[in-house]
């Protein structure tokens, strides 16, 4: 057999690469060499098992960037795998002045309130998936990258509005390349046919635009506009459960409940119609690295 890649060494880098090569490279051929009879036997198999949040890192950095990232993508995956994690947080004891002026801006800027919205569906039936977009009242003030799918008449009003990118046939190609990095990608009803050949790009990233959401719409100039704002998109995952962030921690009570109101809200009106029985099963919120606190479901009934 004719292999297309090759990696040494199957600890959690070399299993890891495999995986996200599989993932682009759907038909391709991946050969793992390792010299012992098991997978992940030395540095791997005897970390500390902790998810760091990169608050020792410099504030902004790209490796405190990278932690806060991993830490809520991989809380995201193991609750979609139904996976087990002790969520325990984490006890930082100041020591100087100094060190509590550091946990004060730790605490304002650093964490956010995520939720997690465990529905009654049946996430393997299409018509009951759950899907779509709401305009938070209190923005998470979050900079979010965009590229907008559209013709030439409407560049000037995207880029206006705040889109980062704004193209047709070569904005694909550079995602084809893989040369660009955003958080949400918006097209014109037109440029879905060219969009629609980067399926197995943005699809695995979430990134494919849907009507459901409002990522495909004429109204580009409207739709970059709420975005840049804090305008928040959600879905479930294939558990049937919607993660999300609806706050930072440095908000009070009253900004933290109606964000949550609003989103609760709108969930309810995406309800499908063929879906019985209890339809908002759980509701989790907690902060970033912190335990998850279980809501009283039946108050948002």
């Amino acid at each position: 057999m004719k292999y297309d890649f090759a990696i040494i060494g199957s600890g959690i880098i070399g299993l890891t690469l495999a995986f996200k090569l599989k993932q682009k490279f759907i038909n391709s051929n991946i050969i793992i060499f390792e010299k012992e009879t098991n997978s992940i036997s030395h540095g791997s198999g005897r970390n500390s098992g902790v998810l760091h949040s990169g608050i020792y890192y410099e504030p902004g950095s790209l490796r405190a960037k990278l932690c806060t990232r991993g830490v809520k993508e991989l809380k995201e995956y193991i609750k979609s795998e139904n996976l087990w994690i002790d969520e325990c947080g984490k006890l930082l004891l100041p020591t100087s002045e100094v060190s509590f002026s550091n946990l004060d801006t730790l605490k304002s800027t650093k964490s956010d309130v995520d939720i997690a919205i465990n529905l009654g569906i049946d996430a393997g039936k299409s018509d009951e998936n759950v899907r779509g977009s709401v305009a938070l009242p209190n923005s998470l003030g979050k900079d979010i990258k965009l590229a907008v799918f559209t013709d030439s008449s409407n560049e000037k009003e995207a880029k206006d509005n705040g889109a980062d990118f704004v193209g047709l046939e070569g904005l694909a190609e550079e995602f084809k390349k893989d040369n660009i990095k955003v958080d949400l990608v918006i097209a014109s009803q037109s440029a879905m046919k060219i969009v629609g050949q980067l399926g197995q790009i943005l699809g695995p990233k979430g990134l494919m635009p849907s009507p459901k959401n409002g990522t495909v719409t004429d109204n580009i100039g409207q739709a970059v506009k709420e975005a840049k704002s804090g305008k928040v998109l959600f879905k479930n995952d294939k558990g049937g459960i919607i993660h999300g962030c609806i706050a930072k921690v440095s908000f009070d009570e009253n900004q933290v409940s109606e964000n949550l109101n609003v989103l609760i809200d709108e969930v309810k009106r995406l309800k499908p119609a063929s879906t019985k029985g209890v339809y908002i099963k759980d509701i989790f919120i907690s902060s970033t690295m912190g335990p998850g606190l279980k809501l009283n479901a039946g108050d948002y009934i």
